[in-house]
């Protein structure tokens, strides 16, 4: 099984003496780091993956808790990734001068720089895609992105450089930038519509472009400019005039890069990839394993004998000038004129050789050079060829985080597609015995935790194993609470069992209404929450519905349920949803939200925590709820704290952050 993020042979960037320096000798993760099997270990030292003086260079406050040896890259306030490591939003370009020196920006503002020691979070103050990056070896970078976005990085600061607006498309309107080149003195970014914008000395021009087609690649060489986009289009500035050119396809086209002017090559849907050599543009994917494979995002260029193209589904070619035979009529081979292997072979074909990745991942962007090839792509995914050894810088994963509790802040479970634990130094996945879904956690101490799922599965970990416990029901269960010898857990159909020892025992109800999340204070304090509005009490004998406000309460979905005491408790759901009860009555604190909030947790009457939908994070301080930033997009279904100043929050796609501050 793959692990979230494996972090293996990454060290083939340092120089041997820095490895050895690095490396450990305890078998243990620093904080932060996920290792990478059940019970195995993981490669440190790598500072691929580890910056080990200040790995969110931009992106905390001075006076961040965030320890000096954390590898996770943190938000402005301080939720910091744990897994997937450096972080898990999705990358769409990258570029660099050499692997000491590669920038990579994706969604939502994500900006990293790799310095050859550490990755270092320096995100634009935007939360717009970013979809094209570009650096020199003179530390000057750019980076453009939706909404005309378009920054420049001098030192350690960004400055806006701001495009005109679109009158067609109405007054302030903006093109999407989709595609960024320089040559050192002057910037080309193109995007939406055809647009084409020239930076020089500061200054911004809209070029007069030959197309209204979306182009999402630029490149140039000396005064010439090649830029691509939808529809097989492409077109040329020739020192004197924009000229719209036709490579051959109508297929779209996602990126140009060259050697030289008769070295342009481009690449884009279907597999296209077409070569200009100064006269005309040949087919430089016919007769070849790469004809036909995918769908090519970045075509990468580092001499005339050699071209690398990366795609969607973990697709990666080299072409290192190799040409070889093509069947007579086997497509539109590549003619040369008087054949090879003296008149023997009139049709060639270049010889494309597969880089495989060892996953599906859509790779979205890439950087290389005669020796080594860069590429990113979804979920935070990084991957880096040298010569035909791989290393897995990053990677993602589709599982998702259900849930996640904990008995201190060095002993957590996360739960869900997988169970993960984390020791205070390290994310280890551990069998569940199930094959399953988990949707809920509770932890008691390091040998005592519950956790429920689909098909009515009950799980008690011990210590050493999760061992499975009868549960009466093929429901899916949603939430479970214990105190340890007494406890419920809930589920589809308005499914309840109540915990006597060790066994489960289902509870007869003609209530039918499915139930995603149980809490109580005591046995005989007890709130359970559903489906449209529903909200349950147990006095210890008997289950009573409560209203969930005045007039009938609300119909949403209450999704999640915590509190402090019998006066003090939270309840949250659909459209943002926000109930609280002082011991008397629910009442609504927020709803008529656009995003969900899935999980609740209290550490006391003015700290409150709720997670949800588009990676909300809400923090209520005893007065008001406030958003905080999350640095991620991805859904998170569940929080909980050690009440330390130390919060985790769970969700999409394997996500898992940690709030170090104190509180």
């Amino acid at each position: 099984m793959d692990p979230f993020i494996r972090l293996t042979s990454v060290s083939l960037l340092l120089p041997s003496g820095l490895i050895a320096a690095l490396a450990c000798t305890s078998g243990q993760a620093p904080p932060g780091r996920l290792l990478t099997e059940a019970g195995g270990s993981t490669l440190c030292g790598s500072t691929l993956c580890a910056d080990s003086s200040s790995p969110g260079a931009d992106s905390s406050s001075a006076d961040s808790a965030v320890p000096d040896d954390y590898f996770g890259i943190c938000s402005e306030d301080n939720w910091c990734w744990e897994t997937p490591l450096p972080q898990g939003n999705t990358l769409l370009a990258a570029w660099g001068t050499s692997t000491e020196n590669i920038w990579v920006v994706g969604e939502i503002g994500t900006a990293l720089w790799h310095d050859g020691t550490r990755w270092n979070s320096a995100p634009a103050p935007t939360t717009e895609r970013l979809n094209a990056v570009w650096t020199d070896s003179s530390g000057d970078v750019w980076v453009a992105g939706n909404a005309g976005q378009l920054w420049q990085r001098t030192g350690d600061s960004w400055t806006q450089h701001l495009l005109p607006s679109i009158g067609d498309a109405g007054a302030g309107a903006l093109p999407d930038l989709l595609g960024l080149w320089s040559d050192g003195s002057t910037v080309w970014a193109v995007g939406s519509g055809g647009v084409i914008y020239e930076i020089a000395g500061g200054n911004i021009t809209s070029l007069a472009s030959p197309t209204v087609n979306d182009l999402r690649g630029v490149w140039s060489s000396g005064i010439e400019i090649w830029a691509v986009g939808n529809n097989g289009t492409a077109v040329h500035w020739d020192g004197i005039e924009w000229i719209d050119i036709n490579p051959g396809t109508r297929r779209d086209l996602y990126s140009v890069h060259g050697s030289s002017t008769d070295n342009v090559w481009i690449a884009g849907e279907r597999s296209v990839v077409r070569r200009f050599d100064g006269d005309s543009w040949s087919n430089m994917a016919t007769g070849d394993s790469v004809d036909a494979v995918g769908e090519f995002r970045r075509i990468v260029v580092s001499g005339p004998d050699r071209a690398q193209v990366v795609g969607l589904d973990g697709v990666v070619f080299t072409w290192d000038g190799v040409i070889r035979c093509a069947e007579v009529g086997g497509g539109n081979a590549l003619p040369l004129d008087g054949g090879i292997n003296g008149g023997s072979c009139p049709t060639v074909a270049p010889d494309w050789s597969p880089n495989p990745a060892g996953h599906t991942d859509d790779f979205l962007g890439a950087w290389g050079d005669s020796e080594s090839l860069f590429a990113v792509g979804e979920r935070g995914s990084m991957m880096l060829w040298t010569g035909p050894a791989r290393t897995v810088v990053a990677r993602g994963t589709l599982d998702n985080v259900l849930a996640i509790s904990g008995s201190s802040a060095d002993d957590i479970w996360a739960v869900g597609d997988r169970s993960l634990h984390f020791d205070g130094q390290a994310w280890t996945e551990e069998a569940s015995g199930t094959d399953r879904a988990l949707y809920a956690v509770t932890t008691l101490s390091a040998d005592n935790a519950y956790a429920v799922g689909t098909g009515g599965n009950a799980l008690h970990f011990d210590g050493t194993d999760w061992l499975s416990m009868p549960a009466s029901t093929t429901a899916w269960l949603r939430g479970v609470w214990t105190n340890g010898q007494n406890g419920w857990f809930v589920g589809g159909g308005g499914e309840r069992a109540l915990l006597n020892g060790s066994n489960w025992v289902s509870v007869p109800s003609s209530f039918t209404t499915d139930l995603l999340d149980v809490w109580g204070t005591s046995p005989d304090d007890v709130w359970a929450v559903g489906e449209g509005g529903t909200i349950l009490h147990y006095n210890g004998a008997v289950w009573i519905p409560v209203p969930s406000g005045p007039g009938g309460g609300v119909t949403a979905s209450i999704r999640a349920v915590h509190g402090i005491d019998e006066s003090h408790v939270w309840a949250v759901g659909g459209g943002g949803l926000i109930l609280e009860y002082d011991g008397q009555s629910w009442t609504t604190a927020q709803d008529s939200e656009t995003y969900s909030l899935n999980g609740v947790w209290a550490n006391a009457a003015d700290n409150v925590f709720a997670v949800g939908t588009g990676g909300t994070i809400l923090r209520y301080d005893g007065v008001s709820w406030q958003a905080e930033s999350a640095g991620t997009q991805n859904s998170l279904n569940d929080v909980w704290s050690s009440g330390d100043g130390h919060v985790w929050t769970g969700g999409q796609n394997g996500t898992i952050l940690h709030r170090h501050d104190p509180l």
